[in-house]
């Protein structure tokens, strides 16, 4: 049976960037896993761009990093909470409208 390894004491890894584990929030432009962070309980506390896109970003936890694993993994949400979710998402995106 595979091991489960803690990546971030393992040392740097090719497909993390470097200095990302210092970094002090977590950002991301999947709308979807925006919207699962959020049902999970995790808030929201700044966007960026970059052209037309729109990151979102999250204070960086230990919780938060488990919620992307759970998300990857295929965790369920309840599902009328992350329609709703990825409306308010939506109207961010487009200012309010």
């Amino acid at each position: 049976m595979a091991e489960l390894v803690d990546v971030t004491k393992s040392g740097w890894r090719s497909d993390v960037p470097r200095g990302f584990e210092e970094l002090p929030q977590f950002a991301s432009d999947h709308l979807y896993l925006v919207g699962f962070l959020v049902c999970s309980g995790h808030s929201i506390i700044g966007t960026s761009h970059n052209g037309s896109r729109v990151t979102f970003e999250f204070p960086k936890s230990p919780e938060l990093l488990a919620d992307v694993a759970r998300f990857m993994s295929g965790a369920l949400v309840p599902a009328r909470q992350f329609s709703f979710e990825l409306l308010k998402l939506k109207r961010m995106l487009h200012g309010g409208k």
